[in-house]
């Protein structure tokens, strides 16, 4: 992605790379005035939980490309997101 987001600088590790998109897109999505995190759209925090059990029954999850295997990971994820 920070190839397309023509981030990439010679030198950069792989993690730096990564930040770079990352911050690229939070500025872009802050810039057009969208929302950055799942409370802004109205998900409260006792549903993470639910919606990882959702999720985890989804068959996109088998997409994946890490293994997710117990709610519990996307639930760690939707917090960080939260």
């Amino acid at each position: 992605m920070a190839g397309t987001l023509n981030l990439g600088r010679s030198g950069m590790s792989d993690l730096a790379l990564a930040e770079s998109a990352v911050d690229a897109t939070t500025e872009l999505a802050g810039s057009l005035g969208m929302p950055l995190r799942l409370r802004d759209v109205g998900v409260a925090r006792p549903d993470l939980a639910r919606l990882a059990a959702t999720t985890l029954k989804s068959a996109a999850i088998r997409a994946n490309p890490r293994p997710v295997t117990h709610a519990e990971q996307i639930e760690s994820i939707l917090a960080n997101a939260w």
